[in-house]
């Protein structure tokens, strides 16, 4: 079962001129769609707008199996999508070619795709099989690194084996980019991928040089970037880059806030650089790193003034967030047994606070962690107030019970208009507060290890 595709360029609608600049190509080209047994009597055409599809056209078949769309002048270069039935769907690169044509198996679209006369299609299947190939393979090796204790010798041996694959992948993809410079699919194979991320890194290699490194080849002038998916991909790669599973809340958010900084100011399209802030705005303001939005927002990078003022409020959340070195809440804690006492009067010299529930997949994954660490610790050093929002109290009495949770132990289903849940801006768990004794917020980690790192650096103790 095959089928045949020519694909001639369409004139994108007029909303997104007034939002990007792009190449306008004067020629048209007609797009047939031949599938031998179609399963539906429609085609539809799409246009990526970075991380969205945007519906450009649709026909039905013209004869059984066979489909007609027409790009007329003024067509946008970018990535396509075309769907031909439930489920099946191809990337074409759209760039300055009269003629796009594709053949493939239906049953395997991506796996199958051939072109007799694109050269830039057959150039970016090529890049995405291979690609598709390196990454079942990093995967079977990832596997088998699981099963090996990271101290082993066939553990180290995996693990260079990996980085090998990785660097021959990365090493075969530029080539072919830079033997095929001109074609939009090269831009595309470029900027897909930053060089390959070692698990043997450098030692105290600096910010600015990972941000130089990762970035190196990637076109920040070429707006027909922003019709594809790659920008987005890229970026979020090198945010990963950015985190570093040994540091704490705070470090964590001081290096993300100066990688982002760092790439924010190098020179770039002004269209690019307003993407690249606002796919970074959308990410973290779903995270605890409320800081990088607020840095995002309120700065002005080469080229682009602030959304808002350092004093207004974030447009991107309506929480009031709780700063490093301000005084927690105090409250009174009413354990199962009835007794009370205000968590000022803790003697710890470290207290956390930790909202959960027990219908938080999240949570349940943390509180082993949690309690190990806290096992770790004398209740001198560090002690723990886990307040649950569950509405049911039978519930979380039975999980406590089973877990064996000897940390105090608080119900308190949630409400909007408890005191405790609105000065703690509590409007999703797992949410932890470290607090010095005093109830000075000293960390708000967002993760377990970062929990660890923050209490080993406080306590001057080796984390277990």
């Amino acid at each position: 079962m095959s089928m045949f595709i020519k694909i001639r360029p369409f004139l994108c609608y007029l909303p997104f001129f007034i939002l990007f600049n792009f190449e306008i190509k004067a020629q048209s080209v007609d797009i047939s769609v031949n599938v031998l047994q179609s399963f539906l009597p429609q085609a539809k055409l799409y246009i990526h707008r970075g991380t969205e599809l945007e519906l450009i056209d649709s026909v039905y078949f013209t004869s059984p199996g066979v489909f007609q769309f027409t790009l007329h002048p003024g067509y946008q270069q970018g990535l396509y999508k075309v769907n031909i039935g439930k489920g099946i769907s191809l990337d074409v690169v759209v760039g300055g070619e009269p003629l796009i044509d594709v053949s493939t198996v239906v049953y395997a679209p991506n796996d199958s795709l051939k072109s007799i006369h694109s050269k830039e299609n057959a150039l970016y299947w090529e890049y995405l099989n291979v690609k598709k190939q390196q990454e079942q393979l990093g995967w079977l090796i990832g596997s088998l690194m699981d099963f090996y204790p990271d101290s082993t010798v066939f553990y180290h041996l995996l693990s260079y084996e990996l980085d090998s694959k990785k660097k021959e992948f990365y090493a075969w993809s530029k080539s072919i980019a830079l033997q095929n410079s001109k074609l939009l699919a090269s831009k595309f194979i470029q900027a897909d991928q930053g060089p390959p991320i070692s698990n043997h890194p450098k030692i105290g290699e600096s910010i600015q040089q990972i941000t130089d490194s990762w970035w190196q080849d990637f076109d920040f002038f070429d707006t027909r970037l922003l019709y594809s998916p790659h920008i987005a991909t890229r970026l979020w790669g090198f945010i990963e880059l950015l985190f570093n599973d040994g540091y704490d809340m705070e470090e964590q958010v001081e290096a993300f806030c100066n990688g982002i900084s760092d790439l924010m100011q190098r020179d770039m399209d002004v269209q690019i650089k307003q993407y690249i802030r606002a796919i970074l705005i959308d990410g973290f303001a779903k995270s605890d790193y409320l800081k990088v939005v607020d840095l995002l927002e309120t700065t002005g990078f080469k080229g682009i003034e602030p959304i808002r003022k350092k004093n207004n409020k974030p447009d991107s959340t309506n929480i009031h967030p709780i700063n490093i070195g301000d005084k927690a809440f105090d409250f009174i804690i009413k354990n199962p047994d009835a007794k009370q006492i205000r968590l000022s009067e803790l003697e710890s010299n470290y207290k956390l606070v930790f909202f959960w529930s027990t219908w938080c997949p999240h949570c349940i994954e943390s509180i082993p962690k949690i309690l190990k660490t806290y096992e770790y610790y004398s209740r001198k050093e560090f002690e723990i107030v886990a307040v649950a929002i569950d509405q049911e109290e039978e519930e979380w009495k039975n999980f406590i019970k089973a877990r064996n949770l000897k940390w105090i132990n608080i119900h308190m289903p949630y409400s909007v208009d408890n005191e405790i849940i609105e000065n703690y801006n509590v409007n999703e768990t797992p949410k932890m507060f470290l607090l010095s004794n005093d109830l000075t917020v000293v960390s708000l980690p967002a993760t377990v290890r970062q929990l660890e790192a923050k209490l080993k650096k406080l306590t001057k103790r080796k984390s277990k």
